[in-house]
């Protein structure tokens, strides 16, 4: 019985101290993080173009590109691209072959960032590749069929 009471009272003892830890780590953490957001904040306020980046960081990512071809767009540098690239909006991917993808900024539109395929907004190359292979589809019945199975 003394043993099984020692016992309970360690196991006790050890719970108070690790909900005790895990208190202090969230309070770190917490604490970490809006400091990470305070800087952000100032970086973003500093260098107004930062936010511009970070979106089309965020769009490379989700159409496709690998970090490496992302660097070199964020460099402003031409990439010639030869693969497929995924529309969220159309939800599906459209092949391209030897493009030149790359990142241009608008002096009517300041802080703003535009990728392109050919000069060609890419909004505008997706929503134009949809609508041909739509026509595709319209045209010849046996590609749709054959694309569902």
């Amino acid at each position: 019985q003394r043993m099984e009471d020692s016992h309970t009272q360690q196991l006790g003892e050890m719970q108070q101290k690790h909900q005790a830890e895990v208190v202090d780590l969230k309070s770190k953490h917490s604490t970490e993080v809006t400091m990470l957001n305070n800087i952000i904040r100032k970086a973003k306020r500093w260098f107004p173009m930062l936010e511009a980046y970070l979106q089309i960081e965020s769009l490379c990512k989700r159409i496709g590109f690998t970090a490496e071809q992302i660097s070199v767009l964020l460099a402003g540098k031409a990439l010639n691209f030869s693969g497929s690239l995924y529309s969220e909006k159309h939800r599906r991917k459209f092949n391209v072959e030897n493009a030149e993808i790359k990142v241009f900024s608008d002096s009517t539109k300041p802080n703003q960032l535009f990728l392109c395929i050919n000069r060609q907004p890419i909004v505008e190359w997706f929503k134009e590749q949809w609508n041909i292979s739509k026509d595709r589809r319209t045209l010849n019945p046996k590609i749709n069929k054959e694309e569902k199975i």
